[in-house]
């Protein structure tokens, strides 16, 4: 097929979990079908990558948008009950560029990722599947809790609502929407048969040499995202402090470390590493995998890949739910400060259980989330 791939994000550098999809998924869909790539980009250094994609790509598109044209565009959320992040990414002129570039490569089919590039599509004569990847309203929701501030609070309590409603009416413009986990579907009640379950793809890296105690806990994503963020900080502010008589680090890796984090290096035993080179060979020197994602949505790749190389998490209920893992077999669940500290003393304590999890959590993403098994249902989709 002709097909045109459609995100608010270049697919490259694959250093944030939205990214790393859409990498993966234009890489693999490039291996049977002609793809014309259509990417917006925030300045014109993105423009660099552009060499890295050219591989998978036919045709290229990149267009620039200011910070100004989004803020003028998201103004129009005042006025209309559309989403913010809907009306961020809209823009009526692009949208007819589209419609040029479906025309002048015959396209036969648009991926879109995310509903916030939805209205931009929707409208095009041709098979359209939508990547909602995360029920995004859910994500929203979840967050509530744990906003501080009155008047974000009060944004994002509209914003979920208004998110859930478009995320459930948006699918009747068009022929498939992809979900990356079961709780998503279900919690926008999605019964269409147009709805299909479409897992990340986790490469499968050599698992941990053994299970000796290091002293590190460790915790990985992309550190300018609110949920990472705060995750961050829970393990550091609420969990180190009781841990303070001992040899036990905590390690924060990933890029782009906002102001907040770096401010947590040195303090209660922690480190902020920020961009890793090899970021398998960091998770397989670890002792445990801590993740309390209390307001994220969807399947979080950061676990799924300290699971592929053996290394035993720690995570929220929620996460576990999403991949269908069971508590005391791939991994712990925690939802308390106290139960958090508890899981890390028992699986500092005993090799044995770090060895029992850790190989449990390999052999679920070895048979639920390896490139061959994705590439199996893109297949048959």
């Amino acid at each position: 097929m002709n097909l045109l791939f459609v995100t608010s994000r270049l697919p490259f550098p694959p250093n944030r979990g939205d990214k790393v999809r859409t990498f993966m998924f234009l890489k693999e869909l490039s291996r049977q079908h002609k793809v014309i790539l259509f990417s917006y980009i925030a300045s014109n250094d993105e423009k660099k990558y552009k060499k890295d994609l050219e591989q998978y790509c036919k045709h290229i598109y990149l267009e620039k948008i200011t910070k100004l044209r989004h803020l003028k565009a998201f103004a129009k959320g005042f006025v209309n009950c559309k989403p913010f992040q809907v009306n961020y990414y809209y823009f009526p002129k692009i949208r007819r560029k589209l419609e040029a570039i479906v025309k002048k490569h015959n396209i036969d089919t648009v991926y879109t990722h995310l509903i916030r590039m939805a209205p931009m599509v929707k409208n095009l004569p041709v098979f359209k599947i939508l990547d909602y990847t995360d029920a995004i309203s859910m994500e929203y929701k979840r967050s509530l809790p744990h906003r501080k501030n009155f008047i974000k609070k009060c944004f994002f309590s509209i914003e979920a609502k208004r998110t859930r409603k478009y995320e459930q009416n948006i699918i009747l413009d068009f022929d498939e929407g992809w979900f990356i986990s079961k709780e998503d579907i279900q919690e926008l009640q999605m019964n269409s048969s147009k709805i299909k379950l479409v897992p990340n793809p986790v490469k499968l890296s050599s698992i941990k040499a053994d299970f000796k105690l290091n002293n590190r806990l460790i915790f990985v994503g992309n550190m300018s995202v609110p949920h990472n963020i705060f995750a961050a900080k829970y393990v550091n502010e609420n969990l180190m402090p009781h841990f303070k008589k001992s040899t036990l680090k905590f390690d924060i890796i990933g890029a782009n470390p906002s102001a907040e984090i770096k401010a947590l290096a040195g303090k209660n035993n922690t480190e902020v590493l920020g961009f890793v080179d090899d970021l398998f060979a960091e998770l397989r020197n670890s002792d445990i995998f801590i993740a309390p994602m209390f307001y994220s949505a969807g399947v979080q790749n950061k676990v799924l890949e300290a699971m592929s190389v053996g290394l035993p998490v720690i995570t929220s209920e929620n996460v576990a739910r999403s991949i269908g893992a069971k508590h005391n077999n791939e991994l712990l669940v925690a939802n308390t400060k106290a139960e958090y500290i508890e899981m890390i003393e028992k699986l500092l304590n005993s090799e044995k259980l770090r060895r029992n999890v850790g190989m449990q959590g390999y052999k679920l993403i070895k048979n639920n989330f390896s490139l061959q098994k994705i590439r199996d249902i893109l297949g048959n989709i």
